[in-house]
């Protein structure tokens, strides 16, 4: 579990950029 923010493709797309 690394911290890929920029790949997560949730509801909230927050770190989407």
């Amino acid at each position: 579990m690394e911290k890929d923010s920029i790949y997560q493709p949730k509801d909230p797309p927050w770190h989407y950029f």
